[in-house]
């Protein structure tokens, strides 16, 4: 198995990224600064660690994955705002809803990419 050491560091810069994001979700004033954390383009990041050809394609598909997040990521926003439903089964249609597009956007990209 090749760039073991990639993966190894990959692995530890995604974890210190989640406990950077509940830390400061849980122990500061503002939990902004965690979205701030949390939103890092960990995405162009990883293009660091990509072949040039292999990256025309991931940011094609990073872009519109991006996009899906965001549709989620308002789909919670809007739940939590306009109705009553408690925080974590919004979270869990949120979930599923993401779940649910980006399935249908691999769907589309392979049959473009068989076609």
């Amino acid at each position: 198995m090749k760039n073991v050491g990639s993966l190894v560091f990959s692995f530890f810069v995604g974890g210190a990224v989640v406990a950077g994001v509940k830390y400061l979700s849980s122990n500061t004033d503002n939990p902004g600064l965690a979205a701030i954390l949390g939103g890092l383009p960990t995405g162009l990041i990883v293009m660091y660690l990509v072949t040039r050809q292999d990256s025309v394609t991931y940011s094609h598909n990073y872009f519109f994955n991006t996009l899906i997040l965001a549709a989620a990521i308002m789909a919670f926003y809007l739940m939590a705002i306009y109705t009553q439903l408690n925080k974590n089964l919004a979270l869990s249609l949120s979930i599923g809803i993401w779940v649910a597009l980006v399935t249908v956007n691999y769907m589309i990209s392979k049959k473009k990419k068989t076609a």
